[in-house]
């Protein structure tokens, strides 16, 4: 898929079978799609979303740096997805940061 350079920038402590799942999985793709339709219902300023995400999904906000590499990748990924819609677009990047956020190692494993 054309976003695993970031994926692999954003969560770089997930063994690569791990991303591997991630990356292919319909099943894990659904899920996340899901995800970033519940996140997106909650407000549409992206740091209140990603606050909300990462509150879901890690039990806490996002940091700053967090804040700043995913309004990155949303803007990088939303330039790259010629073949859907424009008014699906930034949808779609919160679908593939939703799979960025769930397959990070935060959420995967317990300290």
């Amino acid at each position: 898929r054309r976003h695993t350079r970031y994926w692999r920038d954003w969560s770089s402590d997930v063994c690569s079978s791990d991303l591997l799942y991630f990356l292919n999985d319909p099943f894990f793709h659904g899920c996340a799609a899901a995800f970033a339709r519940r996140v997106a219902v909650t407000s549409d300023d992206d740091r209140n979303r990603l606050d909300t995400a990462c509150e879901l999904a890690l039990q806490r906000p996002a940091t700053d740096a967090e804040y700043g590499r995913a309004t990155r990748f949303l803007s990088h990924v939303a330039t790259q997805l010629t073949d859907v819609p424009e008014g699906g677009r930034r949808d779609a990047a919160w679908a593939a940061l939703a799979r960025v956020i769930l397959g990070g190692n935060e959420f995967l494993y317990l300290d």
